[in-house]
């Protein structure tokens, strides 16, 4: 689901061949090609895997089909991937490309680098396009026109019943949109990034009754103050980049990426962003389905309670949840060599896995980080001591140390965290069933 039918992907861009000076912008350093006037096949740029028609998108009259069109090119080229419309030759930057377009004064080189003005962050292109377009006397929709005013006027997000990540939807409106949305899943496993959304000229309610419709989900959409939509999407779609490499992009994602970082620019400053600062080591739940790993972890918990390196002052009810969640996690993510506690394994696990893991009512919650720390102690020692191997030395654990002291505020911040809270439930849901 992509927030609805958002701009059909089509298959042939026809140039007419309409030619005039070549007007290059003054930072682009592109040599001039042959003669202008040779015949120019019907070719598009790639943008991943799809083929944009600006014909088509000023046909069907529908709002931000031209923006999403501009948001396609501008991500392609973001990305390196810009071609030349005309000799399908790789481009160096989005300057060259639009240059190449303003040599066919026609509606849709007018409409298009219009829109790409708005979208691209290249203040000198812009100002291009502004000058070069202005000369030109084409009509274009309000929608195009417009484009910078478009604005988010409301929002709602829905949080999965499991913790794994929240569906937002946001009411746009601008010139020539009368109703607009954008939809977009935030995956918290993923540091609370931006997994996928998409722009439509649907409205806010039907995108969410289409959601709500889908009976393998269990949505419930509550209204988010502007500024808190804000800073939450902004942080989400920062998080995007360091993890597009992971995320498989889908039918208009992410090639909506500057649409979507325009739109969010109109939202008030203020609000928080997400808790998680560190994205999970496996993006998969806190078990998984390997037996022998379970078996492991607990063993492990109860050797640490019945070592040395368990503070002796504690009692029962305050080591062993804490020790069985730790012992999960090191059989699930500490690396194989050296099998040591990493201060990046260490963040995440304060500032979400023990969350998720220990209620902050139980008072175990609060001796957590102690034990954290002593478990770490354990299990390095035990690792050199019964597997002999080395890597591990006493720098290491020194650092896994100073990592436990350097978020225990943090983890004491997020105990009441409704992100944690949902995701703690589910983590009780799931060992509640395999103790059944």
């Amino acid at each position: 689901m992509t927030g609805g039918d958002i701009c059909e992907s089509v298959v042939a861009f026809s140039m007419a061949n309409n030619k005039r000076h070549r007007r290059t912008p003054p930072h682009s350093r592109r040599t001039r090609r042959g003669s202008a006037s040779r015949a120019r096949e019907p070719q598009w740029p790639e943008a991943g895997r799809y083929r944009m028609d600006v014909t088509q998108a000023l046909d069907n009259g529908r709002p931000l089909a031209i923006a999403s069109v501009a948001s396609h090119v501008v991500e392609a080229a973001r990305n390196g991937l810009m071609r030349s419309p005309t000799t399908r030759q790789r481009l160096p930057d989005l300057a060259h490309f639009v240059d190449e377009l303003m040599d066919n004064d026609v509606a849709e080189t007018t409409a298009l680098p219009h829109a790409i003005a708005v979208l691209t962050p290249d203040a000198a292109l812009a100002q291009y396009i502004h000058t070069e377009v202005a000369r030109r006397t084409h009509v274009l929709a309000d929608d195009i026109t417009g484009l910078a005013e478009l604005r988010v006027v409301r929002a709602w997000v829905a949080p999965d019943d499991d913790g794994i990540g929240e569906t937002w939807v946001l009411e746009l409106r601008g010139p020539g949109l009368p109703n607009g949305s954008a939809m977009a899943y935030v995956d918290h496993r993923f540091a609370s990034g931006l997994k996928m959304a998409g722009l439509s000229d649907h409205s806010a309610a039907d995108v969410i009754a289409d959601l709500l419709s889908y009976p393998e989900r269990t949505l419930d959409f509550d209204k988010v103050p502007l500024e808190q939509a804000g800073a939450k999407l902004r942080h989400a779609l920062d998080r995007y980049a360091e993890y597009e490499d992971e995320v498989r992009p889908i039918a208009n994602w992410p090639g909506h990426r500057p649409l979507l970082a325009h739109v969010l620019r109109s939202l008030p400053a203020g609000g928080e962003g997400y808790p998680c600062p560190m994205r999970t080591p496996k993006p998969n739940d806190l078990r998984g389905t390997d037996a022998a790993k379970d078996f492991a972890a607990v063993m492990l918990a109860e050797a640490f309670c019945d070592s040395p390196f368990r503070g002796t002052l504690l009692p029962d009810s305050l080591v062993w949840p804490v020790a069985d969640a730790c012992a999960v996690f090191g059989t699930e993510y500490v690396a194989r060599h050296p099998a040591a506690w990493t201060p990046e394994l260490v963040a995440w696990i304060m500032t979400w896995g023990l969350p998720s893991c220990v209620d902050p009512r139980d008072p175990a919650y609060a001796s957590a980080p102690r034990v954290f720390g002593d478990f770490i102690r354990f299990w390095h020692d035990f690792i050199r001591f019964w597997h002999d191997r080395h890597g591990i030395g006493d720098e290491d654990t020194t650092a896994s140390l100073a990592a436990v002291s350097r978020w225990e505020a943090t983890y004491f911040q997020f105990g009441d965290d409704p992100v944690i809270a949902r995701r703690r439930a589910r983590t009780r849901r799931i060992l509640d069933a395999e103790s059944a």
